[in-house]
């Protein structure tokens, strides 16, 4: 059983030039910035694969696993005298670089979270196991989200960018939505005046794309526009 005295450094809470620097020593001298989009419960599986990137690229995936903790006394006088083997000393050294790395790169309501870890691989566990509950919970809401999402008071440009919203946020979570289910999402939320549109498109949406669908629907809505226009003048002229 490995006994640790280390206790957990938080990163200051400024980002400047200088803390840049600091970062620049870590990871074997090679410049390795914190991710600049911070971890959070809307981005978590695009921070975990940035991360992963970063870790592997400076050979510290190892930090990660509680098994890989390489022997801390080399023999048992050492043990007694208290001198620790040089490679468990280097190992410790940066691990604790990448526990700073690791909080620099997390929002800051999740710091907190990570009180009373010692050690990285403590760090990434807390990280999967409280985002594997919040990241199910969110990916639930923003489907149904979807669901609830109607045209109805929007404009077709508004409409489409609120179901392309809701889309990219399920794909920062590890669910992306297929394009033939993104165009259901987006026929199913128009009212009545795309009837006609609609029954055209729902009966082979096989034949049409997402960015056809998105571009008929943009364009189908300027012309309504424009023919409510004309009706309006129409009617204050007689």
């Amino acid at each position: 059983m490995i006994q640790s005295h280390h206790t957990m450094w938080l990163p200051p809470a400024n980002n400047n030039n200088n803390s840049n620097k600091i970062f620049q020593q870590f990871f074997n001298q090679k410049p390795c910035n914190p991710i600049q989009d911070k971890s959070g419960e809307n981005n978590h599986r695009t921070w975990q694969q940035q991360s992963l990137a970063a870790i592997r690229g400076q050979l510290l995936e190892d930090h990660l696993f509680k098994e890989r903790i390489p022997q801390q006394f080399s023999a048992a006088d050492d043990q007694l005298a208290g001198i620790e083997f040089s490679q468990y000393k280097q190992w410790v050294q940066d691990d604790q670089n990448l526990i700073y790395w690791l909080l620099a790169s997390m929002d800051s309501a999740c710091i907190p979270k990570m009180v009373g870890c010692t050690f990285s691989y403590q760090i990434w566990e807390k990280i999967e196991s409280y985002f594997a509950e919040s990241t199910k919970f969110r990916i639930k809401q923003l489907k149904a989200q979807l669901k609830m999402t109607k045209k109805q008071g929007l404009t077709a440009k508004e409409y489409i960018s609120k179901i392309k919203t809701i889309a990219d946020s399920l794909a920062a979570l590890g669910k992306p939505l297929k394009p033939t289910k993104r165009i259901e999402a987006i026929l199913d939320g128009l009212n009545e005046e795309y009837q006609m549109l609609y029954t055209t498109i729902n009966s082979k949406p096989e034949l049409y794309t997402l960015f056809e669908v998105e571009t008929i629907i943009l364009t189908d809505d300027d012309m309504l526009n424009q023919f409510a226009q004309i009706l309006v003048r129409h009617i204050m002229w007689h």
